[in-house]
């Protein structure tokens, strides 16, 4: 696997899957024989994991062209969609899951306060852990950039649909 170029994930993989399957070299289990461990961290120093993600991108640059997608209620329905999802993922750190699992059915529209219900379980459910909605407040110093008011209008358009 090492000459063919394979990461040192999938190499371990394949040293975890040998151990499990219980294959043993001078009785030591594949994945604990001294041979074997000492090729790994070479194999790790060597072909080291890399971050799945290799750029990052500005937060503010992205504020700033939201900024321009103002009034709401004339932006096309693409830009209103865009602009009310970047804004739900920007003040609650969701995941692109959780948003798409968001319902409008029984949304509670509160003084200053969008309750948005999550429906059916997510990749961070567990027994115990139960997270059933988002709440997007206003944000009172920038109306351009208000979850609230650009919500209050995706609603308003997308009722009907």
């Amino acid at each position: 696997m090492y000459e063919k170029g394979h990461s040192y994930s999938s190499i371990n993989l394949a040293r975890s899957s040998l151990s499990f399957l219980g294959i043993t070299i001078e009785s030591h289990t594949a994945g604990s024989h001294p041979l074997v461990i000492r090729f790994l961290k070479g194999v790790f120093n060597t072909r080291s994991p890399q971050p799945r993600y290799s750029s990052i991108w500005v937060v503010f640059v992205v504020l700033s062209y939201l900024r321009t997608l103002s009034p709401v209620k004339y932006l096309s329905m693409k830009d209103l969609t865009l602009k009310t999802v970047m804004l739900m993922e920007l003040t609650n750190a969701a995941r692109v899951d959780t948003i798409h699992k968001l319902s409008v059915t029984y949304v509670q529209k509160l003084k200053k306060v969008f309750i948005v219900p999550i429906e059916g379980l997510f990749k961070q459910s567990r027994p115990g852990f139960t997270c059933k909605h988002l709440s997007f407040k206003a944000f009172a110093p920038d109306r351009r950039l208000c979850i609230y008011t650009v919500l209050k209008e995706y609603l308003k358009r997308t009722k009907d649909l």
